[in-house]
């Protein structure tokens, strides 16, 4: 991962490759770690640029893409008969350097907040890195700092010192391999059909969703039978519907076909992240049966993401969610509570999509459970690993 903290915010397009026909190679967007930054523990400077090819984006749990990161790899020769060679397989570990017990060297650390959804980077200067306890007891003679946060790396936990010179567990540290504050040169390229056009002419997108995929989609979704239908191709579309669209667009004008994804919410088919299980209080008063109760919550949910009641890129609110079910429902139902699989209560009560996404459900009956009342443990407050 490469994070900037401050200034720069990341573009990441997987859905087009570029192609330098004069080289007959594809082209890549990179960063470049600058030579100027120094070696871990030296005031020499690293001497050598080293490249790394930026390979996706980071969705946070919420759907939204985190700009300021991206995952990258070993940059490779793209030079021909060398396609794929990777440059330096050493780079990371030129660029980080060797930890040195009594440092925060070879580190990186980061605060997560309590429901797990953010985190903040911890400056490099208040933490400092030991194998063990007795190893940072022995490094301060026994008389630890207080100003420090202790990483141990054999136990990889991150305690503080108390008044009495004790070690503390503070649970929501998190640390990495890395290096921070470095000099570097991010490199963007714009494919074929997107430029920064600078003429009196627009630049349309158009998102579309065909009712042969949106058909597919479903059909997998319901019997879970063979591989996951892919979107059509931006060219597929362009070939397919150019033809009506082209003769009524203003001459000045460019259109670009985005295909458009489903993204799935609840069930076993969606993102680990976004699983969930619904909790239903079933009114004393009601006459009819938990699985009666079962069945018509599952028919709400799914009326509830009828295409037609969606735009692309809108957001998911389980408020409006639980008013349509109570609406539907009552008075058969007094409560009703989503519980998210992988992560803590009330992280799913806000969902974003991209501008070429569209949700859609892949709640099942399994998913649905009835019961007597809201308690602690039905909303499974506890954070469970996924």
């Amino acid at each position: 991962m490469f994070h900037s903290l401050n200034q720069t915010g990341f573009y990441v397009d997987n859905s087009n490759v570029n192609f330098d026909y004069t080289t007959n190679t594809v082209i890549k967007d990179k960063i470049n770690v600058l030579a100027v930054n120094t070696q871990v523990g030296s005031s020499m400077p690293l001497g050598v640029e080293y490249s790394w090819q930026v390979d996706g984006s980071v969705v946070e749990l919420d759907g939204y893409i985190n700009p300021s990161l991206v995952e990258v790899s070993f940059y490779s020769h793209q030079d021909s008969g060398t396609v794929g060679q990777i440059i330096d397989p050493d780079s990371f570990d030129n660029i980080v350097g060797s930890p040195t017990s009594g440092t925060s060297d070879g580190y990186v650390m980061f605060n997560l907040s309590q429901d797990g959804m953010e985190y903040t980077f911890v400056d490099s200067s208040t933490f400092v890195v030991f194998e063990t306890e007795n190893s940072a007891r022995a490094y301060y003679n026994d008389v630890l700092d207080t100003d420090y946060l202790y990483y141990f790396t054999s136990t990889n936990t991150v305690k503080s010192v108390n008044s009495i010179n004790e070690f503390v567990y503070q649970p929501t540290y998190i640390v990495y391999s890395g290096r921070s504050n470095l000099s570097f040169h991010y490199l963007h390229n714009s494919g074929e059909e997107n430029r920064i056009d600078p003429s009196k002419s627009n630049i349309i997108d158009v998102f579309m969703l065909t009712s042969d995929y949106d058909a597919e989609f479903r059909n997998w979704l319901l019997t879970g039978a063979g591989t996951k239908p892919k979107t059509p191709s931006s060219q597929s579309l362009e070939n397919n519907y150019s033809g009506v669209l082209e003769p009524i667009k203003s001459i000045s004008d460019e259109i670009i076909y985005q295909p458009v994804n489903y993204k799935i919410l609840f069930g076993s088919a969606a993102d680990i992240n976004l699983r969930a299980t619904f909790k239903a209080v079933q009114s004393p008063t009601s006459t009819i049966s938990s699985n009666d109760v079962r069945s018509k919550v599952l028919t709400a949910i799914n009326n509830f993401f009828a295409l037609e009641n969606w735009d692309f890129g809108q957001s998911f609110h389980f408020s409006e969610l639980t008013t349509y079910v109570m609406n539907t429902l009552t008075p058969d139902i007094t409560n009703f509570v989503i519980v998210p699989t992988a992560n803590n209560f009330g992280s799913l009560y806000e969902v974003a999509c991209q501008s070429n996404e569209i949700f859609i459900s892949g709640a099942q009956a399994s998913d649905i459970v009835v019961i007597d009342a809201i308690t602690a443990s039905q909303l499974n407050t506890q954070l469970i690993a996924g």
